[in-house]
């Protein structure tokens, strides 16, 4: 008896697969949202929004201190993307027999290597969100320390410490510049063979790390002068500044910059960590005739106190002089550097939201197929173009990218 199981069904778990077995950070970040984001996704209409545990202060002594409960919370919205084929290339008639055979495997590769390459590539985007850098812009990097660095920045903002949890992805001309660097640290033997043919590097300096395609480059703003803090730093998303070259300077989203005497707070230990934080830069930057400038900052921002406050002075208090000086730590004026991302599991989320499905009698057959492991989900739909008579199939994937946590990632930054 002929297998009568759904043609579509078969077709759109194959593509699933494929496109599970492409992606290596969609695999290495956190997914523990996933039901709350599809509630929200249903209450809100296409915005999901997370909600983040709280933080607290440790009380001294037996009189209670009772604190407000404060519960962060992200949002942002969901993103239809998809590859669109005809019937002249999948054709939907044949027989279960006939797909086992491969007869539609050049199509389903390729449409799974294109939304592949767009989700890892919105996740990589975030890099851009996250303002711990490492390395020399510009500069080839060869000396694996850089790793070990980025990790200590990791653990000092929070990140949990242990064999796995954290990954990497880098540059395929970074991971070659210190590839001599790092070799005696890195033991393919012990890795699966077909994990790593996918590009699965192996373990160095506790992270897992992959050659990927779509860690992209990164070019700082143009900008000089003696830029100084106009003012004392205040709470919030902003930065007065002064002192840059009039009209000309302008920093980029992703640049990143340290105050002097403003250092980093651990969330968890509540003191200093012993390094200036590093603000990332938010929204293009302008400077007027004077060269004063009003940069928009990322991240959480400046905190100044209670259980999320993230700054902190020399003396342990949390006031910061005026004129304090600014230096750019994402590279010199105009600089293009090759960058990597490192990060905690939990620094970044990917929400997938399976598509609802449309009416039967509306002339279009739909097929959705999602998996629990991965999270993933695919729409196909099929139907007849009225005015050409071609039968077009049309796949798709909703889902959106949250820098969760991004003070537990780190970037590299280095030169070819």
């Amino acid at each position: 008896m002929p297998n009568v199981a759904p043609i579509n069904t078969h077709v759109v778990k194959r593509l699933l697969t494929r496109l599970d077995n492409m992606l290596a950070m969609q695999s290495n970040v956190n997914r523990d949202f996933q039901a709350d984001i599809a509630d929200s996704q249903k209450k809100h209409g296409g915005i999901i929004n997370i909600q983040k545990p709280p933080q607290f202060n440790i009380r001294s002594g037996e009189i209670m201190e009772v604190q407000n409960v404060v519960i962060p919370a992200i949002s942002t919205s969901l993103n239809m993307f998809g590859v669109d084929v005809s019937a002249s290339q999948l054709d939907l008639q044949i027989s279960y027999d006939a797909l086992q055979r491969g007869m539609i495997d050049g199509v389903l590769d390729g449409a799974a290597a294109a939304l592949a390459a767009k989700i890892e590539a919105d996740g990589f985007d975030l890099a851009l969100k996250v303002a711990n850098v490492v390395g020399t812009p510009g500069t080839t990097i060869t000396d694996p320390s850089v790793l070990s660095t980025a990790g200590a920045l990791i653990t000092s903002n929070g990140g949990k410490i242990g064999k796995r949890g954290r990954f990497g992805l880098l540059n395929s001309f970074q991971n070659a510049s210190f590839a001599s660097g790092v070799k005696n640290y890195f033991n393919p033997v012990t890795t699966v063979n077909d994990a790593y043919a996918e590009g699965l590097l192996g373990n160095g300096y506790g992270f897992e790390l992959y050659d990927s395609q779509v860690a992209n480059t990164f070019t700082s703003g143009v900008y000089g002068g003696t830029p100084l803090t106009n003012g004392v730093l205040v709470a919030g998303n902003t930065i007065v500044t002064d002192g840059w070259t009039a009209t000309t300077t302008s920093l980029n989203v992703g640049d990143t910059f340290t105050i002097a005497g403003c250092f980093n707070r651990n969330l968890q230990t509540k003191r200093s960590t012993g390094r200036l934080k590093n603000f990332v830069v938010a929204a293009k930057t302008v400077t007027d005739g004077s060269g004063n400038s009003t940069i928009t900052i990322g991240e959480d921002g400046i905190i100044l106190s209670g259980p999320l406050q993230n700054v902190i002075n020399a003396s342990g208090g949390n006031t910061f002089a005026d004129n304090s000086a600014i230096t750019v730590t994402s590279g010199a004026s105009n600089t293009t550097s090759i960058q990597s991302l490192l990060y905690q599991k939990n620094a970044f989320t990917l929400a997938v939201v399976p598509i609802a499905k449309i009416p039967g009698d509306l002339g279009v057959k739909q097929t959705v197929v999602s998996d629990k492991t991965s999270g993933l989900s695919i729409s196909m739909k099929e139907f007849i173009d009225g005015k050409t008579n071609q039968h077009m199939v049309r796949f798709d994937v909703l889902y959106a990218w949250l820098e969760t946590y991004p003070q537990i990632a780190c970037r590299v930054l280095g030169g070819v």
